[in-house]
């Protein structure tokens, strides 16, 4: 599993956006003077959104695991595989970058 920055992130001062742990603050972007500060501040919510929409994939691939298990219907079966199969990739995506 990829190492993954702790939050909270703070968009700080200067156009970077720091993840603070404990003690030590490590800085994880620096939008720069030329940069378009709105794109980065945007990049910088959803960075900041990671770990509770990683948390949010996980329980939803809970879920639809056991939605699956229980469906008796073939169609409900396969549209909720469909999702499932969907999510593992993201979830995956997240892990190993791949």
């Amino acid at each position: 599993m990829s190492k993954h920055t702790k939050g909270p992130w703070v968009w700080g001062e200067y156009n970077s956006l720091y993840a603070e742990s404990g003690d030590a603050t490590e800085e994880i972007l620096y939008a720069g003077y030329d940069c378009n500060v709105w794109i980065e501040k945007a990049n910088a919510n959803l960075i900041a959104a990671a770990p509770d929409l990683y948390e949010s994939a996980i329980n939803a691939q809970k879920l639809l695991r056991t939605l699956y298990h229980e469906a008796k219907d073939h169609l409900a079966k396969y549209l909720i595989l469909e999702r499932l199969n969907e999510l593992d990739a993201s979830i995956k995506k997240a892990r190993t970058g791949v």
